[in-house]
């Protein structure tokens, strides 16, 4: 609460020392208006005979601890803004905050989208397998081609049941088989 106070008093004296400045209006909580009256009047007094300006402290009960306002008031708008009394100032502004703006504008409908997702009019085509290609079926459990039938003549285990028997079974082709191997 303390440094919030002397922060306020702070951007105060910066509003003071601006050209032109006649009355700067701090308006603040109501524990943050008591300290800075009662213990920091030596120094508002100081900053108001050093600048020449009139510095106006508004505490009011609708504002919390972290929240203040500071208004500048220049020398040329002294007589329509300077003339309002302080406690009328705590008045108006708890009506602002009490009063939520309303927007009596009816709510309008949300444009309809230009570009829209479009669904194929007719099913994909099936493909007619090629002759002398073994067809290829999905495996139900993991979603992975394998070939429908196996040529008898290829071990089901061994080096060449890896990956190449599966592309060779695909391509009818007989897998080549490295130098010095016996089957």
């Amino acid at each position: 609460m303390k440094s919030l106070a002397l922060s306020v008093l702070r951007i105060m004296e910066e509003e003071a020392l601006k050209e032109r400045s006649s009355i700067v209006r701090a308006i603040v909580p109501i524990s943050i208006g008591s300290y800075l009256l009662n213990e920091k009047r030596g120094d508002l007094h100081t900053i108001e005979t050093r600048t020449k300006t009139h510095l106006v402290i508004v505490p009011t009960a609708h504002l919390e601890t972290p929240h203040f306002e500071v208004q500048r008031i220049r020398d040329d708008h002294v007589e329509t803004l300077g003339s309002v009394p302080s406690y009328e100032l705590a008045e108006s502004y708890a009506e602002e905050i009490a009063d939520p703006i309303v927007d009596d504008k009816p709510i309008r409908p949300l444009p309809e989208a230009a570009v829209k997702a479009q669904l194929p009019d007719a099913p994909p085509p099936v493909s007619i397998p090629a002759p002398g290609v073994a067809p290829v079926t999905t495996a139900a459990a993991t979603g992975t081609p394998r070939p429908a039938s196996r040529p008898a003549s290829r071990p089901a285990s061994g080096p060449a049941s890896g990956p190449t028997s599966v592309i060779a079974a695909l391509t009818s082709a007989p897998a080549p088989q490295p130098e010095g191997f016996l089957t």
